[in-house]
């Protein structure tokens, strides 16, 4: 067989696990790597290291999907191993073995084992011997594993081992982290490259974005729901009545007509109205449901790889994992229609993940956005800080996206104008009067002269001395020194912040952003402008320096944030 060639960035994350167990071989490792930068490879990669200096391992999955996913990859490297799965599931993997490499990779012996949590949990006094000497434990969609839930149950199956855990989106909506010292087991993170990254080095598709008006996206907005995520609830009431369906159909025919698509569908009632409608519209669509059997799925699945099966439905079964490779003569996934409300960063990044794979006969994605999951959470390359600790601070709520009025394209707020269309982001009316930056997104040149002038006049501090004489005349000698003192620091603390922000907005000129845009960038993260930041108090201009270091990470490449 074959050997597999690792991209580099690939290899070098492999290398920063081994160097990190250099320093210490017991420290369980995540490994945090965009949907689509290629988790599985590096999964048998490290499995085939592994085996050679003669370990046991496990590798646990989420779902029984994903078993059949990591099986292949391991097949690919040549690697003999176990399965712990359903007999049907197990038989079906088996037959995708011998069908893709004409022999089977299955051995009931082998020290190399894969199996879904689910299994292992509830076989767990039939496969004492089988788990027995088991080194180390390897999870895929990593970001489940706490403690105290059914992962964490798993894990107690398998003592004094080593975990290495792989994720596209080390985060979880309950706000729990996933360290060793809060609620998760991992104790080191390795971060791999970014979404924006990958694409512009072509290791993912290039994309477009586009949000047609939805009135179950402003339905969804207005329903309460006790959950973090929306309740199955919550979305059954705000979709009776909608217009999703017919909307879902529609736009796939006006904005995507003739690609391979992926719709993520409410409920399982509009999935399945859903595909009858495109059916009858002369697309060949199926809808997928975990109430359907494992040979159906699988079938199904093999029909949409084949490109027999146009638009594939589900409700909330290939937000994770999902991977359809590239069939010679075939087009994989080039569009991704949500039309499934989540408040979940991850389950969001995982759906629009789905499309960014490349292929040779795909010029870009197309993201069609009907209930404002975009909005919510931002376009699929905004730069975000992963950590293995509880979020520290509550996200801003505001949303850093705008819908073109022309084109529907979305696009990043700091843009002056539709990067697809032309058209301007914001004009300012004749005859408005005073605008506040509010009103044109701190865009300087759109704010009346006025404003400017007094935000900047409010930048020139009153020295120590002038403070000082005056103080002293209303309150006595001690009052004025300590009033100079006090004045004096926040100068000093002035000139920090200018240099600061200077260091930044240097980063992003040299990355191609022009200044009215990094006025904007900076106004539409802090709900101020410069000129307002360099105008606050010593404290508060203290801790806006602390929070420029915290967001330093999106300075690099936020404002390419667009796709084709």
């Amino acid at each position: 067989m074959d050997k597999i060639k690792l991209r580099p960035y690939q290899d070098n994350l492999i290398d920063k696990i081994y160097n990190i167990w250099d320093k210490d071989p017991e420290l369980n490792v995540m490994l945090q790597l965009s949907t689509g930068g290629g988790k599985s490879v590096i999964i048998a990669k490290i499995i085939q290291d592994l085996r050679e200096e003669g370990h046991k391992i496990i590798l646990q999955v989420h779902r029984k999907e994903l078993v059949s996913q990591l099986s292949l990859a391991l097949c690919k490297f040549g690697l003999v191993h176990n399965i712990i799965a359903p007999t049907n599931v197990a038989r079906q993997i088996i037959g995708l073995q011998r069908l893709e490499f004409n022999k089977q990779f299955y051995h009931s012996n082998s020290p190399i084992i894969i199996g879904s949590v689910d299994t292992i949990n509830a076989r767990a006094m039939q496969l004492v011997n089988v788990l027995n000497g088991i080194k180390y434990v390897i999870t895929d969609e990593a970001a489940h594993v706490l403690k105290e839930n059914k992962w964490g149950r798993a894990l107690k199956l398998l003592p004094n081992t080593i975990n290495i855990g792989f994720t596209a989106t080390p985060h979880r909506l309950d706000k729990k982290g996933l360290g060793s010292e809060t609620d998760g087991i991992y104790d080191k993170i390795v971060t791999g490259p970014t979404t924006r990254w990958l694409i512009d080095n072509k290791f993912l598709s290039k994309y477009k974005v586009v949000a047609p008006p939805s009135d179950f996206a402003e339905r969804i907005e207005h329903v309460k729901t006790n959950t973090s995520d929306y309740s199955s609830e919550a979305i059954k009431a705000a979709a009776e009545g909608s217009q999703i369906v017919g909307d879902v159909v529609e736009n796939y025919i006006k904005f995507a007509s003739g690609t391979q698509a992926i719709v993520f569908a409410p409920t399982l009632t509009i999935g399945q109205e859903m595909a009858d409608k495109f059916n009858a519209a002369g697309v060949t669509a199926k809808f997928l449901s975990s109430l359907d059997n494992d040979s159906e799925r699988f079938k199904s699945v093999n029909d949409f790889k084949s490109n027999k099966i146009q638009v594939l439905l589900n409700v909330d079964l290939f937000d994770e994992g999902f991977d359809i490779g590239v069939a010679e003569g075939k087009r994989i996934i080039e569009t991704v229609i949500l039309a499934r409300p989540t408040m979940s960063l991850g389950k969001y990044l995982q759906q629009v993940g789905r499309g960014l794979r490349p292929s040779p006969n795909k010029e870009y994605a197309i993201i069609i956005d009907h209930v404002g999951n975009v909005r919510r959470h931002g376009l699929p390359c905004k730069e975000r800080k992963w950590s293995l600790d509880r979020p520290s601070k509550r996200e801003k709520s505001k949303s850093m996206v705008r819908t073109c009025v022309e084109c529907l394209s979305v696009y990043d707020r700091t843009e002056t104008q539709c990067p697809f269309c032309g058209t301007l982001a914001i004009t300012k009316s004749e005859g408005t009067g005073r605008v506040p930056p509010n009103f044109v997104d701190g865009d300087l040149e759109l704010i009346d002269i006025e404003t400017i002038r007094e935000m900047e006049a409010k930048t020139v501090l009153e020295s120590p001395d002038s403070v000082a004489q005056r103080v002293t005349a209303a309150a006595g000698i001690i009052a004025g020194k300590s009033a100079a003192k006090k004045q004096k620091e926040r100068i000093e603390t002035q000139n920090l912040l200018k240099d600061k922000i200077a260091q930044w907005a240097g980063e992003l000129r040299a990355n191609g952003m022009d200044d009215r845009s990094i006025h904007k960038e900076y106004f539409l993260r802090f709900d101020q402008t410069i000129a307002e930041s360099l105008a606050e108090p010593n404290l508060q201009m203290k801790n806006m320096i602390e929070e420029l270091d915290v967001w330093w990470v999106r300075s690099t490449t936020t404002h390419s944030d667009r796709s084709v």
